[in-house]
């Protein structure tokens, strides 16, 4: 099994923002959150609601709990 390499709070919302199609407009405020919640158990607990079965993308305007 591969490990997977941590990421930094900054890269792991640039991921959502570019790989996943995510809006996040607050991004200290994810930041935060992330470090309190952690990403998994934040973006997992929710997500199969707001994506794309075929391309596993967010679905298009789809925007975080971090957007003002």
């Amino acid at each position: 099994m591969e490990k997977k390499q941590f990421s930094t709070y900054d890269e792991q919302i640039t991921f959502l923002e570019e790989k996943k199609d995510l809006i996040i407009t607050d991004k200290e405020y994810a930041r935060r959150m992330l470090l309190k919640i952690g990403y998994f158990s934040l973006i997992n607990g929710y997500k199969e609601a707001f994506k794309e079965s075929v391309s596993n993308q967010f679905q298009k305007g789809t925007t975080s709990m971090w957007s003002t």
